[in-house]
């Protein structure tokens, strides 16, 4: 009787002594992955890290601004951002007030013309190739089955109505136009008798010069001039920030109502700390080495208008004044949308440096050398990297080996999965 009481109590201590010690398992493990530094992987993909500086400034170009001799509403002939030559008709100025009515009319008609007569309606400079309208026609037929499956009416009719006006310029651009010509004979009838009707008188404006067709003015066109960039002063750019902006949205007589703008060849400006420029060098023309147009050649990012970079180059760094120039840099890209405005917004990219791209938490130094762990068969393996460049969050690498190491697949690869902690690791160390 005393041996089985014994038993029962051996038992119950030992169940106690089992669970007590369970208990301590789990909360020293826990505490352990409490205090333990967090691991996560991250995978190497290839990529690149630009060194720019965001900067706000100027576009100085050549522009010819055209002035009207009546006041009145200005009506474009082609659509902004088109390429004109010399005396071509660009816009039109009817006279005085004309009914909303009336001129909501005059502009369909005068788009009908446009559209009709083979003109663009974008700003795609080469609308009238035949190749170049074909493959617009295939986009425009993709959007149409797009709307249709959608179910967008809206969306629907603006792309069958982009669809017609493509096919129909395609016809005229391959010499199908008997039929074209007839009808803007008699769109322009119809136009003419509207104006008679309504007793409207409109005067034309033509291009002084060829280039891009701007049809409002902001008012700084007369400071902007590229003839004035070599003499120019921080204090000079901060003067220009403290005109406002005025777009000519009433067409008085004798003033300007619209520009032609040279895109051929235009420059940002922008003063820019002094400290940042010290890696930059004016391009010497004359006899530049290898050295000066590396340093002398940038790009441009005109971020809230286009993700594409123009490749520029330096052309004038003004003197220190209290840590800030004024750097020019000259460019001959085109760009959209950047000629209906002066002022404007870029990252200027300084270098750009492409590899691997891995995080910049991912960089560890083991005994001399340079590398990251990476994640293999559940151990850390350690691969030599040779550091290009970093910013805040990345860093681009070059892997390091010879052809065994290549070989036997001892070097960082796209696609590896390197282990970022603030653990102390080794080579060949288990981590999972």
């Amino acid at each position: 009787m005393k041996s089985r009481r014994v038993r029962r109590i051996t038992f119950a201590v030992t169940v106690v002594a089992a669970f007590l010690f369970f208990v301590m398992f789990v909360v020293i493990n826990t505490l352990n992955a409490i205090s333990e530094p967090a691991m996560r992987l991250s995978v190497v993909e290839r990529g690149y890290i630009e060194d720019s500086i965001s900067l706000s400034g100027y576009i100085f170009r050549t522009q010819e601004l055209i002035e009207s001799s009546v006041g009145g509403v200005l009506e474009t002939v082609v659509p902004a951002g088109e390429r004109v030559s010399v005396g071509e008709r660009v816009a039109v100025v009817y006279v005085g007030n004309v009914p909303a009515e009336v001129m909501n009319e005059l502009r369909f008609l005068n788009d009908r013309i446009a559209r009709l007569s083979g003109m663009p309606v974008g700003t795609d400079l080469f609308v009238r190739d035949p190749v170049v309208l074909e493959r617009q026609i295939a986009a425009a037929t993709s959007a149409v089955i797009d709307a249709a499956y959608l179910r967008d009416g809206e969306r629907l009719a603006r792309a069958r109505q982009q669809l017609d006006d493509l096919i129909t310029q395609r016809n005229i651009a391959i010499g199908d136009v008997a039929q074209e010509v007839e009808t803007v004979s008699q769109l322009e009838a119809q136009r003419s008798a509207l104006e008679t009707r309504h007793g409207i008188r409109r005067t034309d404006l033509v291009a002084t010069r060829a280039g891009v067709f701007v049809p409002n003015v902001d008012g700084l066109e007369e400071y902007l001039r590229i003839d004035a960039i070599s003499g120019l002063t921080p204090a000079d750019m901060d003067e220009l920030d403290r005109i406002p902006l005025v777009f000519n949205h009433e067409i008085v007589p004798g003033r300007p109502a619209a520009k032609i703008v040279d895109n051929y060849r235009w420059y940002f400006v922008s003063v820019v700390d002094t400290v940042l420029l010290e890696t930059m060098q004016v391009r010497n023309f004359l006899n530049p080495t290898e050295a000066n147009r590396r340093a002398s050649t940038v790009w441009l990012r005109f971020f809230d208008v286009a993700d594409t970079r123009i490749e520029g180059t330096i052309t004038f760094i003004s003197a220190d004044f209290d840590g800030r120039s004024v750097i020019a840099v000259a460019a001959s890209g085109y760009v959209d949308s950047i000629y209906a405005t002066s002022r404007v917004s870029v990252d200027l990219v300084r270098r750009s440096y492409s590899g691997l791209k891995v995080e910049r938490a991912a960089i560890r130094v083991v005994d001399g050398r340079t590398g990251v762990f990476v994640a293999r068969n559940n151990q850390a393996r350690f691969r030599e990297v040779q550091q290009v460049h970093s910013d805040e969050d990345w860093t681009i690498v070059y892997e390091c080996g010879d052809y065994f190491n290549i070989y036997h697949d001892r070097v960082l690869r796209m696609f590896d999965e390197v282990v970022i902690t603030r653990r102390e690791l080794t080579h060949n160390m288990i981590i999972r």
